[in-house]
C-alpha cells in the first residue's frame, strides 16, 4: 500500500515538471533581450540632448540569466555623471525578472516590464511600468558621452592656452614668421576658432542643463556654430595646401599638426551631436 502511494506521488511529481517544462518551452528564450536601452522620451540630438547626460542620466541595462533561460532576466539602472562632474556611477535597482507571458516579465517589487520584438525576435522598445525605452546605439553609449563631454570640458583650457603660446612666440621675435608665412597666420585662425567654439558650446551646454531655455542671445550663439564648424573644415585643408618644405621647424610642425587633429575631432563632435541645433 505505502509502495502504491509513493508511486501515485512520484507520478504526480513527474506529471506536474512535464507541465512546468511544457509551459517553458512555450516562452521565448530571455537572452536575446539583453543589451543597454535608454529613455524615448528625451531631447533629440543637439545641445539640450547632450546637455541632459552633463549632470545625471539613468541607463537600464537587461542581463541574461542563463543563455537557454526561458523564465529568469536580470535588469538594472546605472545612473552616472559626466567626468565633468566628477562622480562615479551607481547602481539604483537590481532585479531578478521573471517571465509570465511572452516577453512580459515581472519583478518583486511588481513592476510589470515588457518587450516589443521585431520578427527576428529583437528587441526595438522596452516598456518598463510605463516608461518607454529603446536599445542604446552606438553613438549614445555611455563611454561616448562621458568622452564627448570630457573632450569638450578640456578644450576649454586647451584652446586658450594655444593662443597664449602663439601670443609669447610672437613676442619673442618672431612677428616676421607669423607675417610671412601663410601656414603660421591660418594656424593662429585655426586656435582662435578652436577656442570660440569650445568655450560657446560648453557656455549653451551649462544653460542648457541648468533649465535655461535657448532662446534670443542663445540662439544667435547656437547658429555661430555653423560657420565656426565651416572653419574648422576649411582652415586645415588651407595650412595643408600653404605647408611649405622646409619652412617650420620640426616642433612647430609636430604642433601645427596635433591641432589639425584636435580641430578634426571638434568637428565631428559638432557633426555628430548636432551642435548648431
Amino acid at each position: 500500500m505505502r509502495k502504491r502511494v509513493l508511486h501515485v506521488v512520484l507520478a504526480a511529481l513527474f506529471a506536474c515538471l512535464l507541465c512546468r517544462q511544457a509551459s517553458a518551452g512555450e516562452l521565448p528564450l530571455t537572452a536575446p533581450l539583453a543589451g543597454e536601452y535608454i529613455a524615448v522620451d528625451r531631447p533629440d540630438g543637439g545641445v539640450e540632448e547632450l546637455a541632459s547626460y552633463l549632470y545625471s542620466r539613468s541607463v537600464l541595462t537587461v542581463a541574461p540569466y542563463t543563455e537557454y533561460s526561458r523564465t529568469r532576466l536580470l535588469l538594472y539602472a546605472t545612473s552616472f555623471t559626466s567626468p565633468v562632474i566628477a562622480r562615479k556611477a551607481y547602481v539604483n535597482y537590481f532585479e531578478e525578472l521573471e517571465q509570465v507571458a511572452p516577453y512580459v516579465f515581472e519583478d518583486r517589487q511588481g513592476n510589470v516590464i515588457s518587450f516589443v520584438v521585431d520578427e527576428a525576435g529583437e528587441p526595438v522598445e522596452m516598456d518598463f511600468s510605463g516608461e518607454r525605452y529603446e536599445p542604446m546605439t552606438t553613438g549614445r553609449t555611455v563611454w561616448l558621452v562621458n568622452i564627448t563631454l570630457a573632450f569638450l570640458h578640456g578644450l576649454c583650457f586647451y584652446a586658450p592656452l594655444t593662443l597664449v603660446c602663439i601670443g609669447v612666440s610672437w613676442l619673442r621675435a618672431r612677428r616676421r614668421m607669423w607675417r610671412s608665412f601663410a601656414v603660421t597666420r591660418l594656424h593662429t585662425a585655426l586656435c582662435l576658432t578652436l577656442t570660440l567654439a569650445a568655450l560657446n558650446t560648453f557656455h549653451l551646454l551649462t544653460l542648457a542643463a541648468n533649465g535655461v531655455a535657448i532662446e534670443g542671445v542663445q540662439r544667435l550663439l547656437l547658429r555661430a556654430n555653423l560657420p565656426l564648424m565651416a572653419l574648422l573644415a576649411a582652415l586645415p585643408v588651407a595650412m595643408v595646401c600653404c605647408w611649405k618644405r622646409g619652412e617650420l621647424e620640426t616642433r612647430q610642425k609636430a604642433g601645427y599638426g596635433a591641432n589639425i587633429l584636435v580641430a578634426a575631432a571638434m568637428l565631428a563632435v559638432m557633426t555628430g551631436w548636432r551642435l548648431y541645433t
